[in-house]
Formats: C-alpha cells, structure tokens, sequence
C-alpha cells in the first residue's frame, strides 16, 4: 500500500509539472536541437504507436523508461534499424544485464548517419567538388532499482555528440523513469523524464573568420554560435494486460507526451499474442502532423535456452516517406 501511495504521488507530480507549463506550448515549436534523441527506437514500440512508457520489458527501455530495466530477470540485448525519412540512417543497440541484489545495469548507443553532403559557396553555389559528412550520436549509462516487488526507479545518463563537417556540439543529458505494477489486475503505470540536461552550441574551424581589409593585416575572428536546448520530454504511460491465456494475450497501452520543443500529443497501441510466439501490433498517434497510423509483427522463439524476437514496424508519415523499422533481441 505504502508503494501505491508514493508512486500515485510521482506520477500526479509529473503529470502537475506537465499542466504547469503548457501554455508555454506554441512559443517553443521547434526551437529544441539534438532533434534525433526524439526518433523511436524498437520496431514492437513504434508498431504499438510508441505506446510503451510503462509496456517496455528489455533493453530497449534504455530510451523509453530507464526503470523498465529494473524488473529483468536475464540479461537482455536489443538492436534496431531505423529507416528515417529522407534516406537517414539511424541505429539503436542496448544491453541491460540485471544484478540480483543490486539492481540492473545498463548501455545503449545511439547513431544518425546523415551521408555525405556537397560543400557549396556563395561564389560556387553548385558546389565546389568538396563534400562533407554529418552524423549524431549518443552513448547511454543507466542503472535500475525495483524498491519493491511491484515498484522500480531508474536513471541513465547519456553523452550526447552532434557532428557537421568538423564543428562539434556535445553535452550530458539525463533520463528519469518509474515503473509501478499496480494492485489492479494487469494494470502497468509508468512515468519517465527524458533529455534533461545542458545547453548545447556548435564549435569548430567553419566558424572563423579571415579577413584583410584596407591593410594587408589579416584580422581573425569567430562567429559565436547560438546555444540550443535538448528536446526535453515529459511522458506518462499506461498498460493493461487485458486478456491473458496460455494461447492468447491481449495489451492495451496509451501515452501522453509533453515535449518542450512542440505540441502535446498522445500514442495509442495495442497488442496480440499467440502462444508468445506470434505477434500483431498496431498503433497511432494523435495531435501530431508527422505521423498517424503504425502497425506491424513479431516472432518469438526459444533455442538452447536464449530467447529470440524478430520484429518490424511500417509507419505512415504524413508529408515524407513512410517508415520501416526492424529491431532483433535477445534474452539469455
């Protein structure tokens, strides 16, 4: 009871900080950097919608919920590939291991390769032969800790890295989650705080400048680039064991997300298992512009005693693309 008491009030905490600052809402649309620390990760996830703040049960929760790694009972290891719009390539690969007694501990590293891109000039605009390359990465810690049998709190850490050309912006951020089995039969409720961290700004040789003006003393000087915000966001979720046999499972999840950088908007999914082998997935988002309807599939199989899933997720975009994910995980 003292469980359900303490995390009612993290949960109505977050859930009052959200509240606080929503009028703030439409002077921040698109005003956050690093912008890739919001692309899905885990192709169950976003068939589901990204509906899984409080559903995540492996690795990949060292992007959603960092508590949801605090009730592992194996080790976990997840990769997923990300076919983002405009041909960008972005990685996701996790390990979490969890430690009786102790808690779980967990690595995560994130990749947006970008390609190579054609320097242009104001005296070349067609480009001047030269290309250059972009990427974005970020390299997580996280540690969990179940407090009670039903109750985990985790915390990561992660090292953020954007690249363009040879100018660099990196700094630390921080994620924060709860994960609470409620007394009420299949009922999941999770809290988590994601990007919360330092201001970051560009450096590098592209922003000196070389100058001779009236003399033939060369003046050197340097642009200051502008400092930007992480994509700062606040999520609670729900999921629900709605139906639970020994050939078939049913989970309904929903999340509610505050970003600080766009619009509030909600993921909705669902899930069906077969004899945990085979599963379907569908999902969508609402109140957002970029994406809608999401669905997809998983296998599950057993060998030698390692845990296997395959899974694949196809989202509808509204004005790009439409997306493919496929994500593999282990279970040992």
């Amino acid at each position: 009871m003292r469980t359900f008491k303490w995390s009612t009030v993290i949960v109505v905490a977050l859930g009052l900080v959200l509240a606080g600052s929503a009028r703030a809402q439409f002077t921040k649309v698109g005003q956050a950097g690093a912008t890739f620390l919001k692309i899905e990760t885990g192709a169950r996830a976003n068939a589901m919608g990204g509906a899984q703040v409080a559903a995540v049960r492996d690795a990949s929760a060292l992007y959603w919920n960092p508590a949801g790694i605090g009730f592992l009972s194996r080790t976990s290891v997840h990769f997923s590939h990300n076919q983002w719009i405009g041909g960008l390539q972005h990685n996701f690969f996790a390990v979490a291991v969890p430690m009786p007694g102790v808690g779980a501990v967990g690595f995560a590293l994130t990749s947006m390769l970008y390609g190579d891109m054609d320097v242009t000039t104001v005296e070349q605009p067609d480009g001047t032969g030269e290309t250059f390359g972009a990427n974005d990465f970020a390299l997580t810690l996280a540690f969990a800790r179940q407090m009670t049998d039903n109750f985990t709190v985790g915390i990561s850490v992660k090292y953020v890295r954007q690249k363009i050309w040879d100018m660099t912006a990196s700094g630390l951020a921080w994620d924060v989650g709860t994960d609470f089995r409620t007394p009420f039969r299949g009922l999941h409720l999770g809290a988590s705080i994601a990007n919360f961290g330092q201001n970051l700004v560009f450096r590098g040789q592209q922003l000196l400048i070389k100058q001779k003006e009236y003399t033939n003393i060369t003046t050197v000087a340097m642009y200051q680039a502008e400092s930007f915000q992480l994509p700062l966001q606040f999520k609670l979720g729900l999921a629900y064991n709605a139906l639970q046999s020994e050939a078939n499972s049913l989970v309904l999840c929903v999340d509610g997300v505050h970003p600080n950088d766009d619009l509030e908007y909600m993921n909705l999914g669902a899930e069906y298992g077969w004899k945990n082998m085979v599963f379907l997935r569908a999902g969508y988002k609402l109140n957002t512009d970029i994406q809608g309807l999401s669905f997809g599939g998983g296998l599950n199989f057993n060998a030698g005693g390692v845990e296997a899933s395959l899974d694949y997720a196809y989202s509808k975009m509204m004005y790009f693309d439409n997306v493919q994910r496929f994500s593999i995980g282990f279970m040992f």
